[in-house]
């Protein structure tokens, strides 16, 4: 393969999106759907679920036309994550979250995604973001970044390869993740079965029930130490209560004060007014703070946090938070403290509460243990993709 390295600009034009516009500025103008960072899929596909719309002036619809052959990479956060289009996307543009890459003709766009993508495996993409608190993949940062050509026919035998080859690992790896949601059914059955099963939709089953705000008392203790004083927490839906800096990739602006934040105990129940129904609840196994627009609630003797933790993130509970709160949408759909410490939930005994709790992490930790064997795999297979990728369009290999 000619080693020789070219600018990207030299082989396509890169162009950025326009930024959001909410209103129409002339009666010429058209709404249409537009794709945005959120809209490249970790798959490498285009996803249209979740469309979102904006005012496009008459010449911008030309001029952020979607392609088939175009590139389009994230320009800020996760930044270089591509794909490359497969079709024509007629009546689409894009926001100022994606740079376009079109290829010039005689140079093959699947190409030019796999260089990109290799780019961003080995950290140079973001080597040379603009970063101060956020990283930033501009479209001159972009252009000027150095690729191979060989000639037309290589680089479409090249991609013709990596099309079959990676779409090889990407179905071995889609059974990994297949195999992940089936065991997080699993254990989300076994934990509705043991803490729900029997529990009536009137509350009438022969268990003691009493109110949330009978067992937890409501705390909003502010804080008044320095960012590098305290552990700053996060709530997930899906890993519960994390301390900010050990989980996922950090791709937003940075806390850098949490002056009355709220103070949260280990084993206070964390909830998030917006998300509650969604399972957005979680004991905190640390000591710290959090964004005071999260409920701390703190067991009174004789309640388990630990229990509760489980069965406050059980579907029955969600559709209980649901039930008792307000909002003009779904996602506005908030449940306050007053609508959540009304909730009569079961109020078992110490020792039933316990006993519940060992059983959930006795299948918690195997479940987990399979989740994390699934895990270690899948990023096996991306590694050996990711190689394969470098491999092939530096030369490497023959194809």
């Amino acid at each position: 393969m000619n080693q020789t390295l070219i600018p990207l600009k030299y082989v396509a034009t890169i162009t950025l999106g326009k930024m959001l516009q909410n209103d129409a500025s002339s009666l010429q103008d058209v709404e249409l759907p537009y794709v945005r960072a959120a809209s490249i899929g970790q798959d490498g596909k285009l996803r249209y679920d979740d469309a979102k719309t904006m005012w496009f002036k008459p010449n911008e619809v030309e001029m952020l036309s979607l392609l088939k052959g175009d590139v389009l990479v994230v320009e800020g956060g996760d930044v270089g994550r591509s794909i490359v289009l497969s079709q024509d996307e007629p009546g689409w543009g894009f926001q100022n979250s994606i740079n376009r890459v079109r290829p010039f003709p005689g140079n093959d766009g699947r190409f030019l995604q796999y260089q990109i993508e290799h780019l961003r495996a080995c950290g140079y993409l973001r080597l040379i973001c603009n970063a101060v608190s956020f990283h930033h993949l501009t479209a001159e940062k972009l252009a000027a970044v150095q690729v191979r050509v060989p000639v037309s026919s290589q680089q479409q035998r090249i991609a013709d390869y990596l099309d079959i080859e990676t779409a090889k690992i990407d179905h071995l790896i889609a059974k990994q993740r297949e195999l992940i949601s089936l065991l997080e059914e699993r254990l989300s059955a076994f934990m509705e079965n043991a803490l729900v099963e029997g529990i009536s939709h009137d509350n009438t089953s022969p268990m003691e029930w009493r109110r949330v705000k009978h067992l937890f008392k409501l705390r909003d203790e502010r804080n008044q130490l320095e960012r590098e004083e305290v552990t700053l927490l996060s709530l997930y839906a899906k890993h519960g209560v994390r301390k900010y800096d050990e989980i996922e990739e950090r791709t937003g602006n940075p806390v850098r004060t949490v002056q009355d934040y709220k103070c949260v105990h280990a084993g206070d129940i964390i909830v998030n007014i917006i998300l509650a129904w969604m399972g957005s609840i979680g004991r905190s196994p640390h000591n710290g703070v959090i964004s005071p627009a999260y409920d701390i609630w703190t067991p009174l003797k004789g309640v388990s946090s630990r229990y509760y933790h489980y069965l406050f993130r059980t579907k029955w509970f969600s559709g209980e938070c649901y039930k008792r709160g307000k909002g003009i949408m779904m996602m506005r759909w908030r449940t306050y403290a007053d609508q959540f410490g009304d909730i009569r939930v079961p109020f078992p005994t110490q020792q039933e509460q316990d006993y519940l709790v060992n059983l959930i992490e006795h299948e918690e930790s195997q479940v987990q243990n399979l989740i994390s064997k699934c895990q270690r795999m899948i990023d096996l297979l991306q590694e050996r993709r990711s190689a394969l990728i470098t491999a092939a369009v530096t030369g490497q290999i023959e194809v």
